[in-house]
């Protein structure tokens, strides 16, 4: 990746000019600095940087979590534009760009927690959940700019995180954690935990499973609960 900075003044007013570009390897560039108008001429500084592309750019070099909590702060600066290779974007743009982590689900709640708080005016970050394989990827959901998501990680599944922006200028620094609850010993209508009145229990529905097959008009409610009968 390689950005390109120039700044001239003219009228007094120093107005920078900023462009963020994939640079082909072996690719020849040309680069005109000029003014809007003609009478736009004067003294300017310019520069040209370039990034090194992360090592899981692209999906099929994600990094592979494997166990839980896990937590990484990262950067997507240098990453390249993903979503050219796939019809199903799962809410990105074009140019959007990122970097990928995958890990197998084992049937429990899983919450990802993903900011990226240095971006620049107007964009916003973007998370993207995939399973299946690289060569063929299915969209499971697109969290937008969500801080703070949760879902049920099927068993035996593979999933991909990429974590990126909303265009090709929402890019930077990153906080990425990943955990993993256990459900409640009364998750499932089978385990129920029988109630004799007067009956008062506590219980945490964090690591609940979903219910139903996750069909939300089965008895009003199929996402995810605990189990008690009599």
């Amino acid at each position: 990746i390689a950005n390109v900075k120039g700044a001239d003044g003219y009228y007094g007013v120093n107005e920078v000019a900023v462009h963020d570009m994939v640079a082909e390897r072996g690719e020849s560039y040309y680069i005109l600095l000029a003014g809007e108008l003609f009478t736009a001429a004067g003294e300017y500084s310019f520069s040209v940087t370039e990034y090194e592309i992360p090592q899981n750019d692209d999906c099929k070099n994600a990094s592979v979590i494997e166990s839980f909590p896990f937590s990484q702060r990262g950067t997507t600066i240098g990453a390249t534009p993903d979503f050219d290779l796939f019809d199903d974007r799962c809410g990105g743009g074009l140019d959007s760009r990122g970097i990928w982590y995958m890990f197998t689900g084992n049937d429990k709640v899983t919450t990802v927690s993903f900011s990226m708080p240095n971006l620049a005016y107007g964009t916003s970050s973007q998370l993207s959940l995939f399973s299946g394989s690289c060569n063929k990827l299915k969209c499971e959901a697109d969290f937008g700019g969500l801080d703070k998501v949760s879902f049920h990680a099927a068993n035996g599944v593979n999933y991909w995180l990429l974590l990126s922006g909303t265009e090709f200028w929402a890019y930077g620094d990153f906080d990425l954690h990943v955990s993993q609850f256990e459900p409640p010993s009364n998750d499932s209508c089978e385990s129920s935990i029988p109630m004799t009145a007067p009956f008062t229990g506590n219980n945490d529905l964090t690591g609940a499973t979903p219910d139903f097959g996750g069909d939300d008009t089965t008895c009003g409610n199929g996402w995810s609960g605990a189990w008690y009968s009599f």
